[in-house]
């Protein structure tokens, strides 16, 4: 699954992206600004900046070709700018590797849902298009990038259809699981960190948004 854990955020980072992500799931309205943003027949491409450790990377290169489904919502920009600002001053280590993901996107798909957020969001320059947990792609080539003399990891994939079936039966799982021991908040902060075994830090990031949300 993709690594979709905080990138370096401030206390009140997280709380504006928590705000601008729950807006957007409650504003009845979100329907009809996603299609004035998105043609129902339009493919478009995405981009998301981001690093991530050597294992975790590893696990990517054995996945090309394979379907892979986030466990996290998916933040991505239409505009590569604004993914390489999220890695600038970055650089690839023997423990971590920088990263952009480039997503093609039919706008027709039934099961991968995401919505045009620059409208809800606070930082309108971003034109950020955020995908829900669960969505499914395929990674198609990955390949070493000197792009703006970055030298990163682009990793190309495709939203699909496929397999969204399975995706859906084990998020039903999980949220049986856990709704009876977590508030919807600690719940949505389970799901912007997933659970990729790093139990330490997920623990650390809900302390954080117990404080935040205390206040």
């Amino acid at each position: 699954m993709i690594n979709n854990k905080q990138r370096n955020c401030h206390p009140q980072e997280i709380k504006r992206n928590l705000e601008d992500v729950t807006l957007i799931l409650c504003d009845p309205n979100i329907d009809k600004q996603e299609h004035k943003q998105i043609s129902s027949t339009e493919v478009f491409v995405v981009v998301r900046g981001q690093t991530t450790s050597r294992e975790e990377f590893e696990k990517l290169k054995q996945s090309c070709g394979v379907l892979i489904s986030t466990n996290g919502f998916f933040s991505t920009s239409r505009d590569p700018k604004v993914a390489l600002s999220f890695i600038a001053g970055s650089y690839n280590t023997d423990k971590k590797r920088l990263i952009l993901f480039e997503i093609t996107v039919d706008s027709q798909l039934k099961s991968v849902i995401f919505a045009d957020i620059e409208t809800y969001s606070r930082m309108k320059d971003e034109t950020n298009v955020l995908f829900s947990v669960g969505a499914v792609f395929i990674i198609t080539q990955i390949h070493y990038d000197s792009l703006m003399n970055m030298n990163l990891w682009k990793i190309q994939m495709k939203a699909t259809d496929d397999d969204w079936k399975q995706v859906d039966e084990y998020l039903i799982t999980i949220g049986k699981q856990i709704k009876e021991e977590y508030s919807s908040t600690i719940l949505f902060g389970c799901l912007l960190w997933p659970d990729i075994g790093e139990f330490d830090r997920l623990e650390k990031n809900l302390k954080t948004l117990l404080k935040i949300f205390a206040k």
